[in-house]
């Protein structure tokens, strides 16, 4: 299913991009560059995530998981429960740009970096659950479909 393999592509993308920025972020708090112009790249990349996830998660669902759920209602729990993670994951996130929005000096390193990590787990157990629910409804669609 094309939907299934442009979602998950999806995913592989803003999976590198968290990374990206995660890295950047524990790059400034080590201090072993110049953290003034490294701090605003941060918060632009931030910015740039953040529209970015919500236009992601608000296709998944608006589009994309409706449309799932009638071809798989067997699997409409977790979709739903997928659905309530984005919240999640978004709080996640933007507790650490709040943090990005200080200014250097009142940054508190451990807090950044905990609020980044925490962030970053929370968005890669998320792709990894819809990962796997995608590679189970692909295996339907390859001709294994289970009777409704």
């Amino acid at each position: 299913m094309d939907d299934l393999e442009l979602l998950s592509d999806d995913h592989s993308l803003l999976g590198s991009q968290v990374v990206h920025l995660v890295a950047m972020l524990r790059t400034l708090v080590e201090g072993d560059f110049e953290t003034g112009p490294l701090h605003s790249e941060i918060n632009r990349q931030a910015q740039l995530l953040s529209s970015q996830l919500v236009e992601h998660f608000e296709f998944e669902e608006i589009t994309a998981f409706p449309r799932l759920e009638q071809r798989f209602p067997k699997l409409s729990s977790q979709l739903q429960a997928l659905t309530a993670q984005h919240d999640e994951i978004l709080e996640a996130f933007e507790a650490m740009r709040a943090d990005l929005r200080l200014e250097l000096s009142q940054l508190k390193k451990v807090d950044i970096v905990s609020k980044a990590s925490f962030f970053e787990s929370t968005f890669g157990q998320h792709a990894d659950s819809e990962s796997q629910l995608f590679a189970v409804m692909a295996t339907r669609v390859s001709g294994f479909e289970e009777p409704r």
